[in-house]
């Protein structure tokens, strides 16, 4: 299985080239690889290490899910699909897409939800950090999809309603002294 997991290191590699985080410009795939970390730590299966590496494929990439299909199988690229937000903008507005997003995942399997709080995990502090205005929806948003990851594993809950949480707080204590 090691060997799919390096496959799946390299295919997440070539499908971020040239994508930079949004506001450390630091290499994507960075982002990738704390999420695989995350779920390592847990010892969560090799599936949930591999749908980690290839979370954003389909949503960030342009990768089709019957390219993940031939290249991981269908249990991963079923599982990336879950953690795919999809929904047109042409179908609503935001929050109605982010709770269709809820909706989906509430379905999905529990590693998948395990992978999708480590991804939160791993994005919350830079966007609290860097784009306070923005987190005032993002922490709201991310509060409203933990009720709908209730079957993800229990440290990743902890973990992310604690940071989620805190992230709130500071924002609070921010708008004051502004």
């Amino acid at each position: 299985m090691e060997d799919l997991i390096n496959k799946a290191r390299e295919f997440a590699e070539k499908a971020h080239e040239g994508q930079k985080r949004k506001y450390t410009k630091e290499p994507y795939v960075v982002h990738v690889r704390n999420v695989e970390a995350i779920i390592d730590c847990l010892e969560l299966s090799d599936t949930a290490r591999i749908c980690a590496l290839l979370h954003d494929t389909i949503e960030d990439c342009g990768t089709m899910y019957g390219e993940l299909v031939d290249g991981f199988g269908e249990l991963v690229a079923t599982g990336v699909l879950y953690l795919t937000d999809n929904t047109p903008h042409s179908e609503g507005n935001r929050a109605y897409r982010k709770e269709k997003y809820c909706k989906k995942l509430l379905q999905a399997p529990s590693e998948i939800q395990s992978v999708k709080l480590a991804d939160m995990i791993d994005n919350t502090s830079s966007i609290v950090r860097y784009d306070p205005d923005f987190a005032k929806v993002y922490i709201k948003e991310k509060k409203e999809m933990l009720a709908y990851l209730h079957r993800g594993h229990p440290t990743l809950q902890c973990w992310a309603r604690s940071l989620v949480d805190l992230s709130e707080v500071a924002l609070i204590n921010l708008k004051r002294t502004n």
